[in-house]
């Protein structure tokens, strides 16, 4: 099994700082299969919308493309100005094998299911995320009470999972949603119970087979 990687080689100047791209937090870039063809593509929250860079299967990108209907998830255009107050995830949670396009909002979580040929459809409230949402659930920062998507019981369909003050919940997909949070228990992993004050200083992640 190789343990090193080849040297890096530049393949494209679309998201780059140089180009408008200067800040993680205002303007996330992410990576997740889009349109189903097993290779991670590029996918942007502009201050309009959403702009995608598809992988081209030889490790560079094509030329970038504006989604056109994704203005919802746009910095100015949808009020999503911070990722650390409103993040927004790529994960696959209909179990489509494609990535869709997951926010936590002020209310909630709303989604944007993949169309499979780069684009998104439009976003729908999940019906029962309030307990997720800034204001309603108290979910103020990422750094502070990070939230990720993950599959944690093999069904294939991203589930929620948060780190909150006292430890972890979760609320499992299942196919057009999520189920009501459940309490994990896992004091250690807590702000304040296990002193896990911010996810730039102290991160946790998940990782899968």
């Amino acid at each position: 099994m190789p343990t090193n990687f080849g040297a890096p080689q530049f393949v494209l100047s679309a998201f780059g700082s140089a180009a408008g791209w200067s800040s993680q937090n205002r303007n996330p870039r992410l990576l997740a299969d889009i349109n189903n063809d097993g290779n991670a593509d590029i996918v942007g929250f502009g201050n309009d919308g959403v702009t995608v860079s598809l992988a081209n299967g030889t490790g560079g990108f094509m030329v970038p493309m504006f989604a056109n209907g994704t203005s919802f998830w746009g910095t100015q255009t949808g009020g999503w100005m911070s990722q650390d107050a409103y993040p927004r995830e790529l994960a696959g949670v209909i179990g489509s094998h494609v990535a869709e396009i997951v926010g936590f909002a002020s209310n909630g979580v709303y989604v944007s299911l993949a169309d499979g040929m780069g684009g998104f459809l439009p976003p729908i409230l999940a019906m029962g995320t309030s307990f997720w949402g800034a204001q309603t659930g108290g979910w103020t920062s990422q750094d502070l009470y990070p939230r990720e998507l993950a599959d944690v019981n093999g069904d294939q369909i991203a589930d929620i999972i948060g780190f909150a003050s006292n430890g972890v919940y979760v609320s499992r997909g299942d196919v057009i949603g999520f189920f009501a949070p459940e309490f994990a228990g896992a004091a250690f992993w807590g702000v304040q119970t296990g002193n896990w004050s911010s996810q730039d200083t102290y991160s946790r992640f998940f990782g899968g087979r």
